[in-house]
């Protein structure tokens, strides 16, 4: 037997060579389509004489999809095997064809090898799909403003007149179209034959990819699928969240040493031990995600555009957008289903979350790197968390207000450890204690619950997913304006003595107005809850703090000093900056 092995790169380079939010989705759709099913099929018919069910295609049957030949489609590698080499040869050749009239640009590595002899010494063969070169006396795609334009564009929703496009974006706009054009059931008045062509149509679409199928999911239920990002964020901020599974290279070799087959199993078993284990931890990343969209966008109106859109999801890594205030709820809706099911070696899958906030019109590639840079950093503090079996989720997150993002890492370098000098020595002001780590009875809960308790009433319903109705009934007793909490953000790089000042001037006013609460009801007065000294003391309760309500100083180091409050009143600051867009 013969195995035939493609290698795809430079996917995200693909993914997002457009700014467009509608390419981005149109080129996953298309990546996606053409690996997952077209190359499937091709490979297919070359030994077998009838094809499969078209659900067996798009399904996720890893073993089923092996019985036929099948070993590999996901994580940017594709294993196909063959009873000759020449069927084997076959096999490239159409695939070439395939991916030159799909996937222009992209770099392909392939080879094909004896499965009983091994692959470790048979060189690949680099495979650059070739594109129109944009000279300048071709105009390029007005569209996506890459390639060449090669046809007229049909009239859309979000196009007033045609333009020139070229053929690659011509593709990515037809599998667009199959994910906003799902036919919803028929009123009473439709006849027999319009409903026929709306099952057929809906059953002839191909769905390939996780992204798209959840798409298409919310589309037939009635909602909209966001054209830009303008549209997603409405008056929000745009979050750019990316994911990564923890320590996922150690927990397969560990898992397969543990297999019999590991040592005396032809390459497809391996190759079977391998796609069962990060199979397993794909379906349940892609079920967590679904279930935490729809937790975390329950309450969404029917018929309103998606505030989220899953740009990316591939093996263990994940890259979605959202409207900002719903990002950190996501998150956590996200990992407390991961949390709940093991994958293929009992354990459950952990990740590390990076989430960029940012204006949407900075360039997206910018957040992209940003993001990925937070996911990172989180990476690392999961990595050093001492005497834990499975390395636990993380977060890291960065808010940015100004007109331009850099490395958010060096940015938190240079902002966030202040240096003060008091008499003859100097003091060291750590304002930040990112990443934290998520699950249940972990940190990252701790300091969003004090979030939703800092938010004034009129905020507090804004911390639940969409808004929730009963939220605006219990988020009677304002606790801190929006002044207060900018005025502690300015007040926490001067120092751990001005800031505690603030807090005791703060709570002492916060005493003199609401030590009593006159109820609506009658002229008796009854103790306000939720005063702001209640809110301090839990401040320093969750930063194990006996010295003051903020800054505490650092176990083994002399002067250093660091506090919790500052991710806090980031948090909370976050809904605020909807409100800034919409009064301007």
């Amino acid at each position: 037997m013969f195995v035939a092995q493609i290698e795809f790169k430079r996917i995200q380079t693909f993914l997002f060579s457009s700014s467009r939010l509608h390419d981005m989705v149109a080129a996953n759709a298309l990546l996606a389509k053409t690996i997952r099913y077209d190359l499937v099929v091709a490979a297919i018919a070359i030994e077998k004489a009838i094809l499969p069910d078209k659900t067996l295609l798009c399904g996720n049957d890893s073993d089923a999809l092996a019985e036929l030949g099948i070993l590999s489609r996901d994580g940017g590698h594709f294993y196909a095997l063959f009873s000759s080499c020449s069927n084997a040869k076959r096999f490239i050749a159409e695939a070439r064809t395939i991916l030159i009239n799909n996937l222009a640009g992209l770099t392909v590595h392939t080879r094909i090898f004896n499965e009983a002899c091994g692959a470790d010494d048979v060189p690949f063969e680099t495979m650059t799909l070739p594109s129109l070169t944009p000279l300048t006396l071709f105009k390029k795609c007005e569209q996506s403003n890459i390639g060449v334009a090669e046809q007229k564009s049909k009239r859309t929703q979000d196009l007033e007149k045609k333009i020139k496009i070229s053929q690659q974006t011509a593709l990515k706009n037809n599998y667009y179209k199959q994910l906003t054009t799902y036919k919803k059931a028929p009123d009473e008045d439709q006849n027999i034959e319009a409903t026929q062509e709306d099952t057929q149509a809906n059953e002839d679409r191909i769905v390939a990819d996780f992204a798209s199928a959840i798409s298409t999911d919310f589309v037939s239920q009635g909602y909209t699928l966001p054209t830009s990002f303008d549209k997603l964020v409405d008056d929000d901020y745009l979050a750019v969240i990316s994911a990564d599974g923890n320590n996922m290279g150690q927990r397969f070799i560990a898992h397969r040493n543990k297999k019999e087959e590991t040592q005396s199993g032809t390459f497809s078993d391996k190759q079977r031990i391998a796609e069962a284990f990060f199979g397993s931890a794909r379906e349940q990343l892609k079920s967590a995600v679904k279930q935490g969209i729809i937790a975390t966008f329950k309450h969404l109106p029917l018929k309103s555009t998606m505030p989220f859109q899953v740009l990316m999801l591939g093996g263990d890594d994940l890259l979605l957008v959202c409207q900002a205030k719903y990002a950190f709820e996501l998150v956590k809706h996200i990992d407390s289903y991961l949390s709940s099911t093991p994958i293929a070696d009992n354990k459950p899958l952990t990740m590390s979350f990076g989430v960029c906030i940012a204006s949407h019109n900075l360039p997206f590639y910018r957040l992209h790197y940003a993001a990925e840079k937070l996911n990172a950093s989180a990476k690392v503090k999961a990595r050093g968390t001492p005497d834990t079996e499975v390395q636990p989720s993380c977060v890291d997150w960065q808010i940015v207000t100004q007109a331009w993002l850099d490395n958010p890492i060096n940015a938190r370098k240079q902002q966030q450890i202040k240096v003060t000098k008091i008499n003859d020595s100097t003091e060291t002001l750590l304002l930040s204690q990112k990443p934290y780590l998520l699950g249940e009875h972990k940190e990252f809960n701790d300091i969003m619950s004090l979030a939703a308790q800092f938010l004034p009433a009129s905020h507090q319903d804004a911390t639940l997913p969409l808004g929730d109705p009963t939220a605006a009934e219990e988020a009677q007793h304002h606790i801190m304006s929006r002044a207060h909490v900018y005025q502690l953000m300015h007040t926490l790089p001067l120092g751990w003595r001005q800031t505690e000042l603030l807090i005791n001037k703060m709570i002492a006013r916060d005493k003199q107005h609401a030590e009593l609460k006159v109820t609506d009801d009658n002229d008796s007065a009854s103790p306000a809850p939720n005063t702001l000294c209640a809110l301090f003391q839990a401040l320093a309760k969750v930063d194990s703090n006996k010295a003051g309500y903020a800054f505490y100083p650092l176990q083994g180091a002399s002067n250093y000093y660091t506090t919790k409050l500052g991710d806090v009143l980031e948090l909370v600051s976050l809904q605020y900056l909807s409100r800034e867009k919409e009064v301007s």
